[in-house]
């Protein structure tokens, strides 16, 4: 679980799936791989 506040008083909150999701107001965040990394290569070509 993620709970945000900055100092301008912007609030956000969401739950983490695993590792890499979070669900945040209905949407599906993923977190992506890094640019140039293994994963991110292999993403690439399919």
């Amino acid at each position: 679980r993620i709970d945000y506040w900055d100092d301008t008083g912007f609030r956000a909150d969401g739950d983490f799936v695993d590792a890499d999701t979070l669900h945040h107001g209905g949407m599906v965040l993923r977190r992506r791989p890094a640019a140039g990394s293994r994963s991110d290569a292999r993403r690439s070509k399919s």
